[in-house]
């Protein structure tokens, strides 16, 4: 009796992994994550500012197919007179899509909310200001589909208000890079 329980038991795991085969009513298909990373450009509408340049790095995931929980991180650089600049920003938000199933072309809108920050540094006197503060995009872009993996980034372009110098700045966020889908062939309905 003992040895046919065991055995019993034995088969019940092997068989473990077939039921994780089978569709669970009400569970969409899988997740579709996006990897992006490329350029960025902020036209800074500060007086006697520089406009900065650098990159970002972003995450994206698939909620339904045209909407996406969306966060990015960006780092640029400027100069200044007697030193150097550096403005940072981290956002999260959404973003729709559309995406029409006959086209490679994927426009999309979005909102995000986040943290911005900015460093100047005069070398020679070795000094350092931060500041600080909340920060949202508005805006928009294209997707280039090439492949079921990889897309292009072709452009992306936000109003970006940042809270610096005793004020706040509505500057323009430009970016363009590539993106990659990690997932299912398709994306949840």
């Amino acid at each position: 009796m003992l040895r046919q329980a065991i055995l019993g038991c034995a088969l019940a795991l092997v068989a473990l992994p077939a039921l994780a085969q089978s569709r669970v009513p009400g569970v969409q298909r899988g997740m579709t994550v996006e990897l992006g990373g490329g350029f960025d450009y902020t036209q800074f509408n500060a007086s006697g500012w520089p406009n900065y340049a650098g990159y970002y790095g972003s995450v994206g995931v698939n909620i339904t197919r045209n909407l996406q929980l969306y966060g990015d991180g960006d780092q640029q650089f400027a100069s200044v007179s007697g030193g150097n600049t550096r403005l940072y920003g981290d956002h999260i938000g959404v973003r729709y899509y559309y995406r029409p199933w006959y086209s490679m072309l994927n426009p999309f809108a979005e909102a995000l909310i986040g943290v911005s920050r900015l460093d100047l540094h005069y070398p020679s006197a070795g000094q350092t200001y931060s500041e600080n503060g909340f920060s949202f995009r508005l805006g928009g872009g294209l997707d280039l589909n090439l492949t079921r993996h990889w897309s292009v980034r072709a452009f992306e372009a936000d109003y970006y208000r940042t809270p610096f110098l005793q004020a706040h700045q509505n500057n323009m966020w430009f970016s363009a890079g590539i993106v990659f889908k990690i997932g299912e062939r398709r994306y949840p309905q």
